[in-house]
């Protein structure tokens, strides 16, 4: 009955000082004389006293909580103290912004003569000095303005274990801002943005005042599972980097998530794309076009799968130039991290914009808010920007790219009018040495789906879009290989089949084809003829096609890795949606789950970006990530235990989504 009670500790041959009561220790088997815990007022400070030593409290005025009247240059103004600090309160502002908490020093500070009730949680108070203490400038601005998130907020806040508020909450924040924050720590943030010139300073404030609300609106949306956050954190890693170890929690890692899109829509961004992720341009581009206080920072380093020019082409082209997108070269030797954070933060002065961080996945979380694809004009203004609709110049090409398919290609193009069409992407981007060579085009899964969509799926025509095969040192008919796809199409459906493989490299696609949204229009042209649908593994040329509003469907296999970033593209009505299959229609694709998902000792997120047999047989490919000739060559695995192609029964639920929505003219 005597917790909260502020009160005035009074020792022989001691000044008296002033606290709340904590805990009531009678009858908890302590030393006897230890009746009561108290905290010292304005601090961390835990204390045991008596009950004959303690008094009630004459005045309210130094203590967490108490209404104050504030008499400064600024005038006269009421408040309620959250914080005492070296002779300065902080004080929320009352009548004048609820969120509003500003620093004065004591002497200005007087009992307020109104006692508005403004409770105030002394669990609040003793996590303040906490998270606060060595908080200056934008950081104290954030730190204070979140406060008030996490009294209001936070289920049973005021029950919540000592260990928890005091270690854990402040920390808790402290991550938070890692893990959205790509990979940055407020420690590397905040100095920087408050050595900005004096003329950028209220952006600054405003930019740590809007994060902070991010913060509050998603603690707010959260509140019935941040309690259980807390309580379970205190048993997961505190490292910074161990992001993984936190993520376990799958309910922290639903937050965070939640938080990181509820970022990206609420503040000015500049995205981070690696000059290697080409397929993360499209909806990097698109978020471009649909958020106008944007920025991209494309980097490029030695890699042979660099593509920052074209990267830097394609999005310039996205938002007109305008000096939104700029190249940055990464120096061999030096922190990529360190060297991005300096580009960003001059970026940032000499654009007189603040903005927030993010990585390859920023247009994935931009992107994901079902309001943007239905009543907004945002697929209107991609189709105009990338050049497929009557705004953007298609009619003007539509007639040299017929000529070119029915010339080149012998496709009949009159028959294609209110035909059926599918187009089969081939990818081969994890046999060149990258990332994700489980989502590789198999051959024969490719004449299976060729196959199918003739003999089962009653497709009137198929082409095959993408990449064409790669040559390496382990082809034995180099000349075959390139065909391949080729000698398919005449084999399963001549006439009916075509191989558009990289079909831009052909000079004669010039008449029509002059620069990479042109080549959009091909897939344009197919989407108006015809009713036209798209198929393949993961991939973010599929990504393009779904943001441009065309039929897509891509495939990944059951307990794909990264697999959850493109779900929140799922069933919002971009049109992007997913078929999950066993496994990889690959030999080497259903190998490489094997040995990183279902043996035991390898953990499931591992998915090394090269494997060094396949780097070791590219060696001398141009396009191909490759080492120098090591001095013994890595065994290739045995994979000959694996079936090339689809699962059986993965075709058939290949075939249900094909088929189940009706035929329709586009």
């Amino acid at each position: 009955m005597f917790e909260d009670l502020h009160v005035e500790i009074r020792r022989p041959n001691q000044p008296s000082v002033y606290g709340q009561i904590v805990r009531d220790l009678r009858g908890g088997g302590h030393i006897a004389g230890e009746d009561f815990e108290v905290r010292i007022g304005g601090t961390d400070s835990l204390v045991r006293v008596s009950l004959g030593h303690l008094h009630a409290h004459p005045s309210l005025r130094y203590i967490s909580g108490a209404h104050v009247e504030v008499q400064n240059d600024g005038g006269t103004w009421y408040g309620q103290i959250v914080h005492y600090e070296s002779g300065f309160y902080d004080i929320r502002l009352g009548g004048g912004g609820e969120d509003d908490i500003i620093r004065v020093r004591a002497s200005d500070v007087r009992l307020s003569p109104t006692v508005l009730a403004m409770p105030q949680s002394r669990l609040l108070a003793a996590w303040t000095p906490n998270i606060a203490k060595a908080a200056t400038g934008s950081e104290h601005t954030f730190l204070a303005r979140l406060r008030r998130g996490f009294e209001e907020h936070i289920p049973g806040f005021g029950r919540l274990p000592q260990d928890v508020v005091n270690q854990v909450l402040p920390d808790l924040v402290r991550r938070w801002f890692y893990d959205v924050g790509f990979g940055i720590n407020s420690s590397d943030w905040w100095p920087v943005l408050d050595g900005f010139p004096p003329q950028m300073q209220g952006q600054v404030s405003a930019f740590a005042k809007a994060l902070a609300d991010c913060f509050i609106a998603q603690m707010k949306q959260s509140r019935a599972s941040l309690a259980g956050i807390l309580k379970r954190y205190t048993h997961l890693l505190l490292v910074v980097e161990e992001v993984r170890k936190r993520f376990d929690d799958a309910a922290y890692g639903l937050f965070v998530q939640q938080l990181s899109d509820r970022i990206v829509v609420d503040l000015p961004l500049m995205g981070i794309l690696g000059g290697e992720m080409s397929g993360d341009m499209f909806g990097i581009g698109a978020t471009l076009i649909a958020k106008p206080n944007s920025l991209l920072m494309v980097t490029q380093k030695d890699d042979p799968l660099d593509h920052s020019d074209s990267l830097v082409a394609f999005t310039s082209a996205c938002v007109n130039g305008g000096g939104r997108v700029r190249k940055v070269v990464l120096p061999k030797g030096k922190s990529v991290s360190e060297t991005i954070r300096k580009e960003a933060f001059a970026w940032m002065q000499q654009a007189n914009c603040i903005c927030w961080l993010k990585g390859y996945e920023l247009g994935t979380r931009f992107l994901n808010r079902r309001e943007l694809w239905s009543g907004s004009d945002l697929r209107n203004r991609i189709r105009n920007t990338w050049g497929v609709s009557d705004v953007g110049g298609f009619p003007s090409k539509q007639g040299a790219l017929a000529a070119w398919l029915e010339k080149r290609h012998q496709v009949p193009v009159r028959k294609l009018d209110r035909s059926k069409v599918l187009v089969i992407w081939s990818r081969f981007t994890g046999k060149k040495g990258e990332i994700h060579l489980e989502h590789d085009t198999s051959f024969e899964g490719t004449r299976q789906l060729i196959d199918r969509a003739f003999r089962a799926w009653n497709f009137d025509f198929v082409f095959i879009a993408g990449d064409k095969p790669i040559v390496h040192r382990g082809v034995d008919s180099p000349e075959k290989r390139i065909h391949k796809f080729d000698q398919m199409c005449e084999d399963l459906g001549k006439g009916r089949a075509f191989n558009l493989t990289c079909f831009w490299e052909d000079e004669t696609s010039r008449t029509w084809c002059g620069n990479r949204m042109d080549q959009f229009k091909l897939y344009e042209y197919l989407h108006r003829v015809a009713d036209t649908r798209h198929l393949g593994m993961r991939s973010g040329n599929l990504e393009a096609m779904a943001l441009m509003g065309y039929w897509v469907r891509y495939m990944e296999e059951v307990g794909s890795w990264g697999a959850s970033r493109m779900t929140h593209w799922h069933a919002i009505g971009l049109g992007y949606e997913r078929i999950v299959i066993s496994q990889p229609p690959t030999r080497s694709g259903k190998h490489f789950v094997h040995v990183h998902r279902e043996v035991p000792e390898k953990p499931s997120a591992s998915a090394p970006k090269m494997m060094n047999y396949l780097t070791f047989r590219n060696h001398g490919f141009p396009g191909t990530v490759q080492v120098a000739k090591p001095k013994a060559e890595p065994k290739p695995p045995d994979i000959s235990k694996y079936a090339k192609g689809f699962d059986p029964k993965d075709l058939v639920e290949i075939g249900v989504h094909l088929t189940s929505v009706n035929w329709s003219r586009r």
